[in-house]
């Protein structure tokens, strides 16, 4: 697929992105860019981040580095408070998600140096396993397939990661089901959505994560290849931006401000630049989780469930 160059052109992104081992960071320099200024003016601290889905872990790792060094310098005055520097690095939490370990030991030994978590479902590759209904799933609890067990899997690493900072128990991590009016204490900042992506697996990531998140963050809201995260984004984003039409004609002035959005959880940017290509590569969104309906992607469930029976 072309990126920046094509037909493996010495020096060309296809080069080094596609054709050699291990990856570097799978991103698009443009974009990424236009995402590490959004983050740098909202108004409000990042000092949660969780990532589902790694790869070879660079793209969580730099995203990571990055918002831990704009929490220290926004937070506290380096040289006068010295001590409540460090509490500030003590303060900051983030950790990785995913089905397989493909970390190098660079990568590995620079998480643990930004004490970034990272946590793998060993039963990945295992053999399938057939349930009630006769469906053959993998050995290992992935959302979209075997609900029950992923999710408590994920309560349970994401106690282990963010317990001290957001619940003192794996009782009370399960933040949605204690208390449903009263957590926004207790979110993670930014969760970034990156797994698996077709169209059942980002359905099923957004439904797990958004009551436990402030901002979702999804990677590929235009690429070509991905018409699962594409078709959540449009959904997800378009009726976010009806919800906010909707508030805004009960205001006057109509208020158009990056703090009211965050504030009132508005919030919703797009990073899709792209050099060299026609093509439709990768594309980086973020949005605010706190309006966020999980019924606005049944929508597209129901057509896509409608597609097959007419298929059949």
């Amino acid at each position: 697929r072309p990126l920046y160059g094509f037909g493996r052109k010495a020096g060309s992104e296809e080069e080094w992105m596609h054709t050699r081992r291990p990856y570097g960071m799978f991103q698009l320099p443009k974009q990424v860019g236009c995402l590490l200024s959004e983050l740098a003016s909202l108004p409000t601290q990042v000092r949660t981040f969780v990532e589902v889905g790694s790869f070879f872990g660079w793209t969580g790792l730099f995203f990571t580095a990055y918002m831990r060094r704009l929490f220290e310098s926004s937070s506290w005055a380096p040289v006068a408070r010295p001590r409540r520097v460090e509490r500030a690095r003590q303060d900051f939490r983030s950790s990785s998600f995913d089905v397989v370990d493909m970390r190098t030991m660079c990568v590995k030994d620079l998480m643990a140096k930004y004490k970034h978590d990272f946590h793998v479902n060993r039963g990945g590759g295992a053999p399938l396993k057939k349930l009630e209904n006769g469906t053959r799933i993998r050995n290992r609890p992935l959302l979209a397939e075997d609900h029950v067990a992923a999710v408590a899997w994920y309560d349970q690493r994401l106690a282990e990661s963010f317990g001290s900072i957001a619940s003192p128990s794996i009782e009370s991590v399960v933040w949605r089901r204690v208390d449903p009016h009263n957590r926004a204490s207790s979110k993670i900042d930014l969760c970034f959505i990156d797994a698996a992506h077709g169209f059942p697996h980002v359905v099923e990531d957004v439904r797990y994560f958004q009551p436990l998140c402030r901002f979702l963050l999804f990677h590929d809201i235009v690429d070509a290849d991905s018409v699962g995260v594409r078709t959540v984004w449009k959904f997800l984003s378009g009726w976010l931006l009806r919800e906010r039409e909707q508030r805004t004609k009960e205001l006057n002035p109509v208020p158009n401000s990056t703090l009211w959005e965050v504030n009132e959880g508005f919030y919703r940017r797009e990073c899709i630049q792209q050099a060299g290509t026609n093509r439709r590569n990768f594309g980086l969104g973020i949005i605010s989780a706190q309006h966020i309906n999980s019924s606005w992607l049944d929508r597209p469930v129901r057509q896509r469930q409608a597609s097959r029976l007419t298929t059949l």
